[in-house]
């Protein structure tokens, strides 16, 4: 185990911090989900797939166009079931994230009013329950502490929608 510790890279460890922020929510940890069971509604406002609809989301997306200022990333990973072993097929997956000067949209000043976000998208995970989104690095609020993250929400059938604490950047 210490080994491993030794030679886990930054790469690595992003991987593994990204598989078990999914993991985590989907086995039910956190107030949030609690909270939310028995109301039959949703806790957050995003674009959401009609649950009797046939429609499916890409599990492949590009969240920005070519042209997009800031420096390029893709985020990728598999969402697994409770039992940390069995991919899940057709989790719903939204995130979203400021630009390259820290806002959310044109209209946003202070950075941190995420409404009319800009810079967002919804996938589903594919049969081998994989996502994989492009996007920028986000920048950090301006003259906030707050530091560069995306903001992500996980749902799908038998699994209430959960806020999955963001993906941080230094």
């Amino acid at each position: 185990m210490t080994e491993q510790l030794i030679n886990l890279n930054r790469r690595n460890f992003l991987q593994y911090a990204s598989k078990a922020a999914i993991v985590l929510p989907l086995a039910g940890v956190g107030a949030m989900w609690l909270s939310a069971c028995g109301n039959g509604g949703s806790l957050f406002a995003q674009p959401s797939l009609a649950r009797d609809s046939n429609t499916k989301a890409p599990w492949k997306i590009s969240i920005i166009s070519e042209a997009e200022p800031g420096e390029p990333l893709v985020i990728s990973g598999t969402i697994y079931a409770p039992d940390a072993h069995t991919p899940l097929e057709g989790i719903s997956l939204w995130v979203y994230h400021t630009d390259a000067t820290g806002h959310y949209s044109k209209l946003s000043e202070s950075g941190g009013d995420n409404r009319n976000t800009r810079l967002h998208g919804l996938m589903q995970t594919n049969r081998q329950g994989r996502y994989e989104f492009r996007t920028i690095k986000p920048a950090p609020y301006p003259g906030r502490t707050n530091p560069a993250h995306i903001h992500a929400y996980v749902s799908g059938p038998g699994y209430p929608e959960y806020w999955i604490d963001e993906f941080l950047f230094e």
